[in-house]
């Protein structure tokens, strides 16, 4: 008999605690499962738009080799650009845009590329080529000091070399022989710690009457 009154005073302690508790219980249980069915959508809403943004992408690249297919390569790089703007297509597109301008010779519009895939970019390791794009691009437009100060980006990551020599050609575009030796040995030694091919910044040292040995 005691254990049945224990039964039964379990029973209706237990009945009491879901009529105080059990709103909150099944309001719980709601708000987990939509989280976990709303994380999945999510994820299925970015794997969706991912392999959408891919598509476009190959896209542009196809256009992008076809002399004939310019506008319709701009477009696609615009349609990555606008429609999916926090992706690193978005910043791919705009380094294609610029290699568009540049083959045009529009200098300034590929500049103008160039910037706002610096802006939108947040890769650390894409930041220095942009960055190196952007110089020589102001280089190619006669805009020496900014295409210098473009230069100026604390680390260069594993384009110094690159870096050095355009430093090196634009000293020489501005005259001063003895700033553009200096770049170029810089260059040439940062060329072969990297052990990369280093025959051309071999020729433009001996150009101006520097040996670059060992």
């Amino acid at each position: 008999m005691e254990d049945y009154l224990s039964e039964q005073e379990q029973v209706e302690a237990l009945r009491k605690w879901w009529g105080e508790n059990g709103k909150s219980v099944i309001a719980g249980i709601v708000l987990g499962l939509a989280a976990i069915f709303g994380w999945r959508a999510w994820q299925d809403h970015l794997r969706v738009r991912a392999e959408a943004a891919s598509d476009i992408y190959q896209e542009l690249l196809t256009a992008l080799g076809n002399p004939e297919a310019q506008k319709e390569a701009n477009e696609r790089a615009e349609e990555l650009i606008n429609d999916y703007p926090s992706m690193r297509y978005a910043v791919f597109a705009g380094l294609a845009q610029a290699r568009m301008a540049v083959a045009a010779d529009d200098y300034p519009k590929a500049a103008e590329h160039l910037r706002k895939a610096l802006e939108s970019n947040d890769d650390a390791k894409l930041q220095p080529l942009i960055r190196l794009r952007l110089s020589a691009v102001l280089t190619a437009n006669g805009d020496h000091e900014a295409a210098l100060k473009e230069l100026e980006a604390k680390d260069p990551g594993t384009f110094a070399a690159a870096f050095d020599e355009l430093r090196g050609d634009i000293q020489l575009a501005l005259g001063d022989l003895k700033a553009a030796r200096t770049f170029y040995q810089q260059a040439l030694e940062n060329a072969r710690a990297e052990q990369s091919d280093t025959v051309v910044l071999e020729m433009k040292l001996e150009s101006l009457g520097g040996a670059g040995q060992e």
